[in-house]
């Protein structure tokens, strides 16, 4: 039989015995090949994690310093406002995603291909501020547990 080139040799084929793995090109499947993925649907593809994000610090962290300084009342209504936000932008990004075929790039993609380019860029930079200024809580919330 013909030899296998080192380079496609299975690293652990000393245990398994010879097998050919096919090259690197070969083995990964083409984009059309690929399945348009998962259906999450509005809640638990687009509900779900936007109120993961929101209330990752806030919850854990800076909830009880809220209802310290405003009491259970006001703490209830942040969290009913954050989750109305959420809602809102879960169905209006639901929409925007079923106006046609859902691609890969994420949030800025599908708002940029609805609302054209000049305010899809506004937009992506009111975002990119949005996920840096997230980053920053999120880390400044970390340090803080670690300094604890």
């Amino acid at each position: 039989p013909p030899s296998i080139h080192p380079a496609h040799r299975h690293p652990f084929a000393f245990v398994h015995g010879p097998s050919e793995v096919p090259p690197r090109a070969r083995s990964r499947p083409r984009l059309d090949e690929m399945g348009a993925g998962t259906d999450l649907g509005t809640v638990s593809g687009v509900l779900i994690p936007t109120c993961e994000n929101m209330w990752g610090v806030l919850i854990f962290l800076r909830f009880f310093y809220v209802v310290g300084h405003g009491g259970v009342g006001h703490a209830l209504l942040i969290v009913f406002l954050s989750w109305v936000c959420a809602f809102l932008t879960g169905l209006s990004l639901s929409a925007i995603a079923t106006n046609g075929k859902v691609e890969r790039g994420g949030a800025y993609y599908l708002i940029s291909r609805a609302l054209g380019h000049r305010l899809g860029g506004a937009v992506g930079c009111t975002y990119y501020l949005g996920i840096t200024l997230l980053a920053t809580l999120e880390t400044l919330g970390a340090v803080e547990v670690l300094l604890a």
